[in-house]
């Protein structure tokens, strides 16, 4: 017998698998203990424990509120390909409660009815069962019979109703023929057909990635140290280096390091976890060990929830909300109440080490009140672009601003290119720094340069450093065309090479140097020389520098004699430094004096 909404629901609830907690809500393959079969959806509200390999299991979104001090959860999401199940199970609660009340019956008990518990099997396996606690209810035959006279032909709501015992605990397992059935108590007769185990879906490995939130389909770009925007569009992050993030993921879905731009956020995420240590360390009475264990909890994660495909009531699951754990009162020895002034010790301590104007400190500070024990920090798109914070209560209202996707740059639809800038002999070139190897694509296309002299005429010599170029290394790129998408870079996780030389007085050296960010670079201003039509290099009008660019750095020399003026310092010695800068008093160091050397 195929059952249908209710008790679909009710058994895909429980596939969460536990050992000492619930694993992270996300898409899973969910298998019956017993029968080894999986479940597998027959249309939107139908469903059967009859699919033999995972291949052919449904793949489910899974997602709950905060757990119990037994490690309970309440599922809060259900969902599979055609629609939500949990928001089905509200709507039918809502018809019987219309029902109840018509009838002049109490409704108090239907929340209770339709709450679905996770409750961990303590078995090894991690198998979980699936409970519904039916309160007592007085005058329940009354009750009952009027239901089921109004839900004559719902074969899911009448089985329901038909096996419900109030006062009991109530277990979904498997029946005989692959359909979903109802157990009063845990000891069934075979004894594991009522546990379910939940497989997950494999997260994305450690490469480099484009991140887009499924709100505006815009990606993230790095723009500065401590500052990041969502505010690339998909045509436009194909040359934007700060929009290449290279992200650490673990096998169960945490994130080591995520960086751009030299920018590493386990920097400032190690920073928190040190703060944190000393908290937990107040908690554990000094036990290192204990706290440390604490600390490991709070980690960055991946969740893969689902979104509706365009033009579809369908879903697709690879996207994913990212969240910040902090990890449960019970973890630091149930001492909740010293939490607000660990709070308040903490955000000190980060204003200290970051300090005041860092935009991540201020980002945290913001949301101070989202910093509770046991609480998930979701990162999002805020309305006016830029990166923010979110809590829990607040995912349904941001709806797909809280859901993200990693388009991994692998060249075909994702791909990071060189955007030429100025021509030269039917060839088109543009310079270039990134904080990521790359190799060239098509190297018959494209070619990249070091930039070894720079002649008084600003024409520079070239040596083609090939087509692996390490990180932090300033390039010029030569390209057949003016199209990017024909001059693909593609970064690579091999950065064992060192980068080019940077500027040297010996010959053959790399004389280009860059900078990740929009910049006012400071770095001998007097000496910038800039890429020009006609590929010249030439005298920079001022010393800003757009991020991910590369200059030259030459000595400028004079091309002619444009005045003649009395030299009021007559006498006076002449003073260089060894960079060839000109200045009025010597401290220690070696100078040039009216063209000999002084050492003082």
């Amino acid at each position: 017998m195929k059952r249908q909404l209710l008790a679909i629901a009710a058994v895909l609830f429980a596939v969460m698998t536990t050992l000492a907690a619930l694993p992270e809500p996300g898409v899973y393959k969910i298998q019956n203990v017993y029968s080894g079969t999986y479940v597998k959806l027959q249309g939107t509200y139908l469903a059967d424990i009859t699919a033999l390999t995972a291949d052919d299991a449904s793949d489910l979104l899974v997602e709950y509120g905060k757990r119990n001090a037994a490690g309970e959860a309440v599922l809060t999401t259900l969902s599979g390909d055609g629609g939500d199940m949990i928001e089905t199970l509200a709507f039918i609660k809502g018809l019987i409660k219309e029902v109840l009340e018509y009838e002049n019956q109490p409704t108090d008990f239907l929340d209770a009815m339709f709450e679905l518990h996770l409750v961990p099997t303590g078995d090894a396996d991690g198998s979980v069962f699936l409970t519904v606690d039916v309160p007592e209810i007085d005058n329940w035959d009354t009750i009952r019979d009027i239901i089921l006279e109004y839900a004559a032909g719902q074969t899911a709501v009448t089985y329901y109703i038909s096996h419900m015992h109030p006062g009991n605990r109530h277990y979904m397992g498997i029946d005989y023929d692959g359909s979903f059935g109802y157990r009063l108590q845990a000891g069934s007769e075979e004894g594991t057909d009522i546990k379910w185990l939940m497989y997950t879906m494999d997260y994305p490995t450690t490469a480099y990635y484009f991140m887009r939130n499924l709100n505006s389909q815009q990606s993230i770009n790095v723009t500065a140290e401590d500052y990041a925007k969502v505010n690339l569009d998909l045509a436009d992050r194909h040359t934007a280096a700060g929009a290449v993030v290279k992200l650490n993921i673990a096998a169960d879905g945490s994130i080591d390091n995520a960086r751009s731009q030299g920018v590493e956020v386990a920097q400032a995420l190690e920073s928190l976890r040190g703060q944190l240590l000393q908290v937990a360390k107040s908690f554990v009475n000094g036990d290192e060990a204990k706290a440390q264990a604490i600390v490991d909890e709070f980690a960055i994660r991946l969740n893969r929830t689902n979104v509706a495909a365009t033009g579809s009531d369908r879903f697709v699951y690879d996207a994913f909300r990212i969240k910040l754990h902090i990890p449960a009162a019970t973890e630091l020895n149930g001492i909740a109440l010293l939490w607000p002034l660990a709070k308040t010790n903490l955000l000190g301590k980060l204003q200290e080490e970051l300090g005041a104007d860092s935009r991540v400190y201020q980002a945290i500070a913001a949301r101070a009140d989202l910093l509770e024990l046991d609480a998930d920090i979701y990162l999002v798109q805020d309305a006016d672009g830029t990166l923010g914070l979110a809590g829990y209560d607040e995912l349904n209202a941001l709806g797909n601003a809280a859901k993200w996707q990693l388009d991994l740059i692998d060249t075909e639809d994702n791909y990071f290119a060189a955007a030429p800038e100025v021509s030269a002999d039917g060839k088109y070139y543009t310079t270039l720094y990134t904080d990521f190897p790359y190799t060239v694509v098509d190297p018959d296309a494209t070619h990249v340069y070091a930039v070894t002299a720079v002649a008084a005429d600003g024409t520079p010599t070239l040596a083609d450093l090939g087509t692996t170029i390490p990180a932090q290394t300033g390039v010029l790129i030569e390209c057949d065309s003016q199209d990017a998408a024909e001059h693909l870079l593609l970064p690579i996780l091999d950065n064992t090479a060192a980068p080019a030389p940077r500027r040297d007085e010996a010959a053959g050296t790399n004389l280009l140097q860059g900078t990740f960010f929009d910049d006012t670079v400071a770095n001998d201003p007097e000496h910038m020389a800039v890429l020009a039509e006609g590929l010249k290099f030439v005298a920079s009008a001022d010393n800003f520098m757009a991020g991910n660019k590369a200059w030259a750095t030459i000595e400028k020399k004079p091309t002619a004699i444009t005045a003649i003026q009395a030299d009021d310092n007559a006498g006076e010695p002449v003073i260089y430094d060894l960079m060839g800068r000109r200045v009025t008093a010597m401290q220690h160091g070696i100078y040039i004096v009216n063209g000999r050397k002084v050492c003082r």
